[in-house]
């Protein structure tokens, strides 16, 4: 059953220019087949995210599931598997979203139907959502807590089935996107004297910026922010002046520090440059920022966790989630699931079947623990 629901999933390509409303059918259609309601939300042509509900009696808290049916594209390096035709072999599945994160989604779901098809009387409700756009925007998960934030049962806890290797995850960094402009003034290449480059005002700013370490109290050498310069873009022309030049920053913030702080500190350098320079002229634009997750590893949701996956510690990671848009829900969140982290967003992405065997067997012993 799994397998089939991860295959049916891979195939459905939900990249940003496809979409999540092939994957969001294929899940309406398993949840149908199995008899368990589901609400579809579609909007512009083919985004979608989909909610699906067991209910329990109410005696007990409910469970939430978050998930996101999206993945990123291909890429440019050869597959040696067709990355939208979900491929089975030596034990695995290849395809892309099998490890980020279709495995985790087919396995909650496969688990809440086993759950369903046992006649299990449940004391709470089993809550599964795979949104729209983490990949990208957090468009999906900003929806389904406007929608649902208030009409929710009370959650004991929020899961992310995330490819954590069956780690369990209760924080990560958080992300600050920056795009920053210089600015300068065009004149003739043969009389760089006329104008202001704007290439090398940026060349400036970038040497700055390599002595830049945002910094938080207390934190662990894994956890530490980052800074990456992954976009740059000048000029218009070999004989012309460029007026114009702008570079995106990847930002990840470490639990402790805010993306205000961040971005306060990027005005501040640019401040000084102007200072200095008169010519100098930069301008920055937000394009998305994610607070830190932090879920306090001794609350009583986390250690009962523990408990039923028989985990003796929990980890931080580097990476992001749209764990920190569901803190609006007032629970505590954790990102655990089938799959190996280094693998997301890798050509020949892959998850092992034996992984979707164990994370059923798993995701049903969690939900014992907590609703049954």
């Amino acid at each position: 059953m799994v397998t089939k629901l991860l295959r049916e999933l891979v195939n459905s390509q939900s990249t940003p220019d496809c979409g999540e409303l092939g994957a969001a059918g294929v899940l309406q259609n398993f949840f149908s087949q199995h008899n368990i309601p589901a609400k579809l939300d579609v909007w512009d042509t083919n985004r979608a995210n989909i909610t699906a509900t067991i209910k329990g009696d109410g005696s007990a808290e409910a469970l939430l599931f978050a998930c996101h049916s999206d993945v990123v594209p291909a890429g440019e390096s050869p597959w040696s598997t067709p990355p939208y035709e979900a491929t089975e072999k030596d034990g695995k599945i290849f395809g892309r979203g099998t490890c980020d994160m279709k495995a985790g989604l087919a396995c909650i779901a496969a688990a809440a139907v086993e759950i369903q098809n046992a006649g299990t009387k449940l004391k709470g409700d089993i809550i599964i959502t795979a949104t729209a756009g983490e990949e990208v925007d957090a468009c999906g998960v900003k929806k389904f807590v406007a929608e649902y934030e208030k009409t929710l049962p009370k959650l004991a806890g929020v899961i992310l089935p995330e490819p954590t290797d069956f780690n369990i995850i209760t924080s990560h960094r958080g992300i600050c996107w920056l795009r920053v402009h210089t600015l300068g003034k065009t004149a003739h290449g043969s009389m760089p004297h006329l104008g202001i480059n704007a290439i090398t005002s940026m060349n400036t700013l970038l040497n700055r910026l390599g002595d830049y370490k945002p910094t938080s109290p207390g934190a662990l050498e894994a956890d530490l922010s980052t800074v990456s310069i992954n976009q740059i873009h000048g000029g218009q022309a070999t004989n012309v002046i460029p007026d114009s030049c702008f570079i995106e920053l990847d930002i990840r913030i470490a639990a402790g520090l805010s993306y205000e702080t961040v971005i306060c500190d990027i005005r501040e350098i640019i401040e000084k440059l102007k200072s200095c320079n008169n010519d100098f002229q930069a301008e920055i634009e937000i394009i998305r920022t994610v607070s830190p997750l932090q879920t306090d590893p001794e609350c009583g949701f986390v250690q009962k966790l523990c408990q039923a996956t028989d985990t003796g510690e929990t980890k931080s990671v580097g990476y992001t989630t749209d764990g920190p848009y569901l803190t609006a829900l007032n629970a505590p969140i954790v990102v655990f699931g089938p799959g190996k982290t280094a693998l997301a967003h890798q050509p020949d992405e892959y998850v092992d079947i034996a992984d979707l065997t164990r994370a059923v067997d798993v995701y049903t012993d969690v939900i014992k623990k907590f609703i049954v």
